[in-house]
């Protein structure tokens, strides 16, 4: 090993030499206080060992000779208790009073129940209590029982509180059993009572029985500290006396002699060694600063320096990063090296490199200085320059001290960010033309957007002021061709009232035909009349009974021929004009009678749910519609046969009905076969304006499975939009899915009556949410429940139902 590098093992092992003093004189002083201790502590667990024995043998003496007594009460037992019960029970009285430790002595039955205790006024709550009901004793009292054997219990809870154990001495009379004297033990006073209530300050001392314990001298003792276990065998029973001292033994040594003296030596060694480090770790921190010094300089990214003020400019220390920045050792430029440093700056930096050198020095503070110096392979690089005046006492300065590092990329990194800026600068220049430009642009597109938009308001109102004087034309032209065609009718009439005579067979017929005409043209004006209001947007929607309508214009229709018009199936409730939703059924039904055949005739009106629609259809086995005219018949104007007009057709109802769908978001279609009759099918979408529903939504809840889907299904057949649930999670992720609200809620009684938080919950969710509950029997007593609108039974009756649901079908009218 080299001398430096014995040095500096040395200087990196220094805290190591005191730590050894200190722990061979320790080792030494440990020798001989572990000798003294081991001499000591065997002393003491001897007379430890002597203790417990003396221990066990007091406590199993002093409870055996209670059983004993116990044993001995047997034998009075049946002749005193018989003869001289009183003389008995003082005698117990006086063993109680003379031996500590019992809590009572009792005669229990061969059943287990204690009949007789003593004394009476401690133990009164005993007096009766069956001994097989505790869950300790009572097994341990079968046994005794069963054997016919004394018995002795584990530690358990007294009837009288406290902790203890009991005895059962079974007693016989001509080898029958007749029961049992009970000695019952209080532990604590009984151990005390053993002990002779002698105290053991300087001991530790529990007993226990396996893993129960039964008595100790303090209150949470470890078991690690125990040093000594010795067994008692207290009659059928095992008991361990655990035993410890107090103190550790090494806490007693440390107040004798040999301790004392022990700790003195340890602490002269501890201050030998402390002093020692002292000395040491000094000359080693000296020592470490010098070496970190040196590393810190070797690792720093350029070139630290010492220059002597001198003329020349002497370079006293040169780290070897010189080698790296320049590419010249530093034994080159120390001294009177080979090179000059100052000599490798560029030309055009050396004057203001002088210049900030003597400023610095002339002010005492710190110089910065950027400039190019020239490498040893004739390139330059940019370095940066940091450095201060060394002042003597005085305050004169002796030397030059600083640092050297390359910030070539530095300067290249700002001269690349200086020309992005300035193509930057370019580039928003240019960008802000353009958005100057593309802003005068926009502002022309607005201008004209606004003209446009006015242009728009004007031919707005002047299109409703054409819709307003084309309303007021057809009322006002149909007012004025109506007074002429009365004119005429009535002079017909006259005509045939004063010259019926006169006129002849061709009169009448030509009165007729004019009478007819007259009528089909007066029919023909009120049909221009409506079909130019059907587009009005002045509709009073409100939710109808789509049967009830039809049932309506069934009414009114006079229907001569015999014809049959039935109603098939059920009809949903929806949110229709009801003038328009009346003209539509008014003219398809009329059509359909006018084209059978008398009494044969049939018209079914029916509805379907398809989707998003309800569909409705009126269906006839009249003659038929031709395929080629199915677009034709829906034209204003337009009639299948000449004959038509003759008998009072206008060619306006299918037009009228075409355009009252369409405007509501209908369609309307028809299907037929020459001979087979005709089907006109139109539709009515289920979601309309405003977001309301004509299909109320239904939620069934019920626990039975197989009747809530079969209840869901059948109100589904009838156009409602019915979902199913038997739980109220289940519920509200059905609820969840859809943004439309719950109108009707057909919930079993049972969650009505366990669950009426959730309830609330959806009450509070749907404000106008209308409750039916659902039962099994008609006779169950539901109770009140309150906001239920009505009662519906299992299982699930349409009709029920739908009577249900119109009580209250005013309050959905828009």
């Amino acid at each position: 090993m080299s001398r430096r590098n014995s040095q500096t093992w040395f200087w990196e092992n220094v805290n190591g030499f005191p730590l050894l003093v200190f722990v061979l004189i320790s080792a030494l002083l440990l020798g001989i206080g572990n000798n003294l201790q081991r001499r000591e502590r065997e002393k003491r667990d001897l007379r430890l060992e002597l203790t417990a024995d003396q221990l066990a043998r007091r406590i199993e003496d002093g409870v055996r000779a209670r059983l004993n007594l116990i044993h001995m009460l047997r034998e009075h037992w049946l002749y005193d208790l018989q003869h001289e019960p009183e003389h008995f029970f003082e005698m117990c009285e006086a063993y109680q009073r003379k031996f500590a430790g019992f809590q009572a002595i009792n005669w229990i039955t061969v059943d287990g129940v204690i009949e007789h205790v003593t004394p009476i006024k401690t133990n009164r709550q005993a007096l009766g209590f069956d001994v097989n009901s505790h869950k300790d004793a009572g097994p341990i009292f079968r046994m005794a029982k069963q054997t016919g054997t004394f018995q002795m219990t584990p530690p358990l809870q007294l009837v009288q509180g406290g902790v203890g154990f009991a005895t059962y001495f079974p007693v016989f009379k001509d080898e029958e059993l007749k029961g049992f004297i009970n000695g019952v033990f209080r532990i604590k006073p009984l151990i005390s009572a053993c002990l002779r209530n002698e105290a053991y300050p300087e001991l530790l001392f529990s007993i226990s029985e396996g893993e129960i314990p039964l008595f100790s001298s303090q209150a949470g003792i470890p078991d690690s500290v125990w040093v000594v276990e010795e067994s008692l065998v207290i009659g059928n029973r095992t008991w361990t006396l655990y035993l410890a001292h107090e103190a550790p033994a090494e806490a007693a040594l440390l107040t004798r002699p040999a301790g004392i003296l022990f700790l003195l030596g340890w602490l002269l060694a501890l201050g030998l060694a402390l002093m020692l480090r002292l000395v040491l770790v000094r000359h080693a921190q000296k020592h470490e600063q010098e070496r970190a010094m040196s590393i810190l300089m070797e690792n720093l990214p350029g070139m630290v320096y010492r220059i002597r003020k001198d003329p020349k400019w002497t370079m006293e220390f040169v780290s070897h990063g010189a080698l790296e920045l320049t590419g010249f050792s530093a034994e080159e430029l120390m001294d009177s090296g080979s090179v000059s440093y100052i000599q490798r700056v560029h030309p055009d930096f050396r004057d203001q490199l002088r210049h900030a050198i003597r400023q610095a020095l002339e002010d005492h503070t710190a110089y910065e200085v950027v400039y190019q110096v020239m490498t040893r392979d004739a390139g330059y690089r940019w370095v940066w320059e940091r450095g201060r005046g060394v002042p003597s006492r005085r305050g004169e300065s002796l030397a030059l001290e600083g640092f050297v590092c390359d910030v070539s990329q530095r300067i290249r990194a700002e001269q690349e960010v200086i020309r992005h800026r300035n193509q930057l600068e370019e580039l928003v220049a240019e960008r802000t033309t353009e958005l100057e430009e593309s802003n005068h642009e926009l502002l022309h597109e607005i201008h004209q957007r606004k003209q446009a938009e006015s242009q728009l308001q004007v031919l707005l109102r002047d299109l409703e002021a054409a819709n307003r004087d084309l309303a007021e034309f057809a009322y006002v032209t149909s007012h004025d061709l109506k007074a002429p065609l009365r004119g005429i009718a009535s002079l017909a009439k006259w005509l045939r009232e004063d010259y019926e005579q006169v006129l002849g067979r061709d009169g009448k017929e030509y009165l007729d035909d004019m009478e007819a005409r007259v009528h089909r043209l007066f029919s023909l004006i009120e049909g221009i009349l409506a079909y130019s209001q059907a587009g009005s947007s002045r509709q009073e929607k409100e939710v109808l009974s789509v049967k009830s309508v039809v049932e309506d214009v069934i009414a009114d229709l006079e229907v001569e021929n015999g014809c049959d018009i039935s109603l098939k199936g059920s009809f949903p409730s929806i949110l229709y004009d009801r003038t328009q939703l009346y003209q539509i059924f008014q003219n398809l039904i009329a059509n359909a009678v006018k084209h059978v055949d008398g009494s044969r005739g049939k018209v079914d009106v029916f509805c379907r749910n398809v989707g998003n629609d309800w569909e409705f259809g009126v269906k006839d086995n009249g003659v038929g519609i031709p395929s080629q005219d199915f677009e034709r018949i829906f034209h204003i104007f337009q009639t299948l046969e000449q004959g038509d007009r003759n008998e009072g057709s206008t060619g306006i109802g299918l037009a009228l009905v075409k355009k009252i769908v369409e405007r509501n978001g209908g369609r309307i279609r028809v299907a037929s076969e020459m001979g087979q009759g005709s089907e006109f099918h139109f539709t009515v979408p289920k979601q309309l304006v405003g977001g309301i529903t004509a299909s109320p939504r239904v939620l069934i809840m019920d626990r039975n499975a197989s009747f809530g889907l079969a209840a869901m299904r059948t109100l589904q057949r009838e156009g409602y939009d019915a979902g199913f649930s038997t739980t109220f999670d289940h519920s509200w992720e059905i609820l969840s899915i859809s943004d439309r609200n719950l109108d009707f809620l057909v919930v079993e009684a049972y969650y009505l009556a366990h669950n009426t938080q959730e309830v609330d919950r959806l009450w509070e969710a749907y404000p106008d949410l209308k409750v039916a509950v659902c039962h099994t029997k008609p006779e169950e007593n539901l109770g009140p429940f309150p906001r239920v609108l009505g009662e519906l039974h299992k299982p699930l009756e349409v009709n029920e139902f739908k009577e249900l649901f119109d009580l209250d079908q005013e309050r959905l009218k828009v």
